[in-house]
């Protein structure tokens, strides 16, 4: 029976998690999940999802631990006859208090740790230290100036969220710097395109103001004709007017500018240069490409708008968003489910990849297989 077998799956993720092994424990999970969508109880699912999204957050995954806890919440599972038990709430509350710290959330953390509070008092439950000292951290941020460092860089990553860019929790804390120091060479950072560098509140979302993001572009079939190893160029791209370019321009003004930076040597290694200039420009069939956080290779067609480019690679779609981006990867990293979008890569700067039209095929497959190994390592 489904019942037994969503049983047992749930027991070995439940070692697998206290194994530390949080990437076995999410499919174990998942796949009880599974077994239980057709004959186990809403309290079932719930607990599964609640042990799911604790995996998540074990993992590093915040996005999927936040999306696990908010359906556990919903009244999907919670607005039930008889009633779900409040020991599940009061776990999914925690949870999602300390998800949502870490993302600048902090009204809505606070109102998450305040439920765990109460909760807690009904049931003669003790609260952890644990979450007594989130309500210190709580508290302290809420009360920090509107102008202060960590309020602006909050708003930032508040901008990218809003627009499905994902921010891994290890580079939080140096976000939107480098986590490696200053890099003398690349000055510009991300920042809201207004005069005083902050959100617009007159918008509806004052986190969709838009940006100007630090894009690294990276051409691996491009050999540097000075410094040697593979040309990566950095460019900042706009969303605002009257800077609107398509990314198919952005990359064939970086290559044009750089070309004349550098200049191209004399005889053959100059007609080389200009050779790999040509291959690498939209306009002669190159192809822009962006990996997403779950393994996902999309090609962004050249005459996409920067700030067209986030509602077609973020995943799940949102109600009435474009056509997503050609995925080119049979296997991601990702289910189907999952929370996925671009990366702000080591939390500083957007990744972009730029190949010629004879080079893709082969570098499509040498991505393919290397998360082929992954997967199947995964499984093991």
């Amino acid at each position: 029976m489904n019942s037994d077998r969503m049983l047992q799956l749930k027991q070995r993720g439940n070692t697998a998690f206290r194994s530390g092994h949080y990437r076995d424990a999410i499919q174990l999970y998942t796949d009880a999940l599974d077994a239980a969508r057709s004959e186990g109880s809403t309290e079932e699912k719930r607990v599964l999802l609640s042990n799911r999204a604790q995996a998540y957050l074990q993992w590093g995954d915040i996005y999927n631990a936040l999306r696990d806890t908010d359906l556990a919440l919903s009244p999907e599972y919670t607005h039930t006859s008889p009633p779900s038990p409040a020991s599940i709430t009061r776990k999914c509350q925690w949870r999602r208090a300390r998800v949502l710290n870490p993302l600048g959330r902090w009204m809505e953390a606070q109102a998450a740790l305040d439920e765990y509070a109460r909760l807690s008092s009904v049931m003669g439950e003790v609260r952890s230290a644990e979450s007594v000292a989130l309500e210190h951290v709580l508290r302290r941020a809420l009360r920090l100036p509107h102008d202060s460092e960590v309020v602006q860089r909050v708003e930032l990553l508040r901008a990218l969220n809003a627009r499905g860019i994902i921010v891994e929790e290890k580079y939080i804390p140096t976000f939107p710097e480098s986590p490696f120091g200053v890099d003398e060479d690349y000055v510009d950072e991300l920042k809201f395109k207004t005069s005083s560098e902050r959100p617009n509140p007159a918008l509806p979302d004052p986190f969709l103001t838009p940006l100007a993001v630090p894009v690294y572009v990276r051409a691996p079939h491009f050999p540097h004709p000075t410094r040697g190893g593979r040309l990566g160029m950095r460019v900042t791209v706009s969303e605002a007017p009257p800077e609107l370019m398509t990314i198919g321009d952005h990359v064939d003004s970086l290559l044009t500018s750089f070309l004349a930076y550098v200049g191209a040597p004399k005889g053959k290694a100059g007609a080389s240069v200009r050779r790999d200039f040509t291959r690498h420009c939209s306009e002669f069939g190159a192809s822009i490409l962006l990996m997403t956080q779950k393994g996902r290779l999309l090609v962004i067609p050249p005459e996409t708008l920067v700030r067209d480019i986030w509602p077609r690679a973020r995943w799940p779609r949102e109600e009435g968003a474009p056509p997503p981006f050609v995925n080119l990867l049979r296997e991601t990293l990702r289910a189907s489910f999952e929370v996925d979008g671009p990366t702000f890569s080591e939390g500083w700067f957007l990744d972009l990849h730029v190949l010629p039209k004879g080079e893709l095929d082969a570098f499509v497959q040498e991505l393919q297989e290397r998360l082929s190994m992954l997967a199947d390592l995964a499984r093991v």
